[in-house]
């Protein structure tokens, strides 16, 4: 079951989104029922009588439904509170006056595929990739990005208003995180986890001349449009499961023959197994690139140490794919998990080249 907000204009031109998802992981199948029971339970019932989806809210005073002005799918009992709400159940996307809570629960986090937006414990509002892994040991999700950090117990998609001006962003009981500023009324707008893993803001308007109405984009966390410092590189998976990225097009597959052509088939080289002997790994070297971790990279990492025993160090660890390794200062990141190769944008970073390369490894 999912729930749209359906908004349009006088000539009946009208724009769905699709904000709310009731059953992600237990699609319904055909002639399925969405039932209101007497008991006050909200029920998507397949054709042969199971049931894929409910409120559990049978017997709890639930004498009416409704869907608020904000987007909000509510169950009400007779003093009209709130028993059940959509709000409390986020999917990939944050309506404006939606909240995410602190703690580990379906209710601190936004997901889309592999993707996922997490209000964690420790007050931090991170973007996080975690990749399906065939192996036992599944890969810790990676944190690639921090939209907020320092927040309250609670946090919210919220607009403030400044007499005529309107700001989106992310709000707590004491802060308010700017994100995006739109030129019109900002109250219909939303927070989308794109599944691409970006975070996205989209704002609905009218044009007064045509009466057009559309949905723009008034933000974006890794931006093609050069409107913050984050490149769309730096997100993960940009280029697939492993490609070269620059000025945010994937430009090569790096291979231990050099670059070529990069596709949608390009991939890290087979590594040898933890039973395989050292003297059959070897690694290639992709000059002047970062990746999502580029905070860590320029920081982090081992203590001071020459390329051959960062080499070592990880042909020692099965687990590893490759390094990171700062020339000034000699300084060494191990990593299990490597995707997009981001070519260094010196403008940023620095003003002189070779600060950073990659080492990739492959068996011999």
């Amino acid at each position: 079951m999912g729930m749209d907000r359906l908004l349009g204009g006088p000539f009946g031109v009208s724009i769905t989104r699709w904000v709310w998802a009731a059953n992600l992981d237990r699609p319904a199948g055909d002639k399925a029922k969405l039932v209101f029971g007497r008991s006050g339970n909200l029920e998507l019932v397949n054709a042969d009588g199971r049931i894929c989806w409910q409120t559990n809210t049978s017997n709890k005073g639930v004498v009416d439904i409704k869907l608020l002005p904000n987007g909000n799918l509510v169950l009400l009992d007779e003093n009209g509170g709130f028993v059940w709400q959509s709000f409390h159940y986020p999917t990939d996307t944050l309506l404006v006056g939606q909240n995410l809570g602190a703690g580990v629960s379906s209710t601190n986090k936004i997901v889309n595929g592999d993707y996922s937006m997490v209000f964690k414990s420790k007050k931090t509002l991170s973007l996080f990739y975690n990749p399906k892994s065939k192996s036992s040991s599944s890969p810790k999700p990676l944190n690639y990005y921090d939209v907020a950090t320092g927040v309250g117990n609670n946090i919210s998609f919220a607009i403030i208003k400044y007499g005529a001006y309107n700001e989106l962003g992310v709000s707590t009981e004491y802060l308010h995180y700017q994100l995006a500023y739109p030129k019109y009324n900002g109250t219909l707008s939303m927070l989308r986890l794109g599944s691409n893993g970006n975070l996205y803001i989209y704002t609905h308007y009218e044009l007064p001349i045509n009466r057009y109405v559309a949905w723009e984009k008034t933000y974006a966390a890794f931006s093609s449009e050069g409107r913050t410092s984050v490149t769309e590189c730096l997100l993960p998976t940009k280029c697939g499961s492993f490609g070269l990225c620059e000025d945010n097009q994937c430009v090569a597959c790096p291979t231990p023959k050099g670059l070529i052509g990069w596709d949608k088939k390009c991939q890290l080289p087979s590594i040898p197994s933890c039973n395989v002997s050292v003297a059959n790994v070897d690694y290639f070297k992709v000059d002047d690139v970062v990746d999502y971790r580029r905070p860590l990279d320029l920081v982090n990492g081992e203590k001071p140490m020459k390329v051959k025993e960062c080499m070592k160090k990880c042909s020692d660890d099965c687990q590893c794919v490759g390094f990171f390794y700062k020339n000034v200062g000699s300084k060494c990141l191990l990593v299990t998990q490597l995707n997009t190769l981001s070519k260094i944008q010196y403008s940023v970073f620095s003003t002189s080249k070779g600060l950073m390369d990659a080492y990739v490894k492959y068996a011999k």
